[in-house]
């Protein structure tokens, strides 16, 4: 606290600063020394902390009452998790089994599909056979017409050997060896597997 005492002289105007700290008073001609007075330490007070229970508390039975609702918290908190930890393991479950279900209807759905192609199979070995091998020389027709559009001189063909007709529920497949003229005149002798459909059509040929 700092206060203003003006004093008169005859000759010349004094000004003293009068510095209040507490209960001791001072003056100075100068207020820097009452602002960096040093300020007196407050006497500890006979207040009782605020952070004491009031009179009449039962600490023990206060600090009881704490630990079992900390425990309850704690023990309802396990219960929640576990309730969770119940509620996980019953999606999972209902997952697998849907998974298996789902699982089940395709195998259920694959065996269907190779039961009609079985029977469709079964249908088609039915038929006369529409490729087989010449009871004259084991050529097969489908096949020598095949080579006289794609061979270089289709007269040249000469089958060597013919093997037995393979027939599928898909097709025929056949092997030739023969020999022909190739590009440069001269005579090759070449082995091939021919894939032929139901309908006797070449829908392939391998290099053997």
């Amino acid at each position: 606290m700092l206060a203003l005492l003006m004093a008169g002289e005859t000759q010349a105007q004094t000004v003293l600063y009068k510095c209040v700290d507490g209960d001791q008073v001072t003056y100075s001609e100068r207020l820097i020394d009452c602002r960096q007075a040093p300020k007196k330490a407050k006497a500890p007070s006979s207040q009782p902390a605020d952070d004491l229970p009031p009179p009449g508390v039962n600490m023990a039975a206060e600090i009881q009452a704490q630990f079992e609702r900390e425990q309850a918290e704690r023990e309802e908190a396990k219960l929640v998790k576990a309730v969770a930890e119940q509620e996980q393991k019953k999606v999972e479950a209902a997952r697998l089994e849907a998974e298996a279900q789902q699982k089940l209807e395709e195998q259920k759905w694959a065996e269907e599909r190779e039961r009609r192609h079985e029977a469709a199979c079964a249908e088609e070995l039915k038929k006369a056979p529409v490729v087989r091998n010449s009871a004259w020389d084991g050529g097969v027709y489908q096949v020598e017409q095949y080579l006289k559009r794609v061979l270089k001189d289709p007269g040249s063909f000469d089958a060597i050997e013919w093997s037995p007709v393979v027939r599928s529920c898909t097709g025929y497949v056949v092997r030739v060896r023969y020999r022909a003229r190739n590009s440069f005149g001269g005579m090759v002798i070449s082995q091939q597997l021919f894939s032929l459909d139901t309908r006797g059509v070449v829908t392939g040929a391998v290099d053997l």
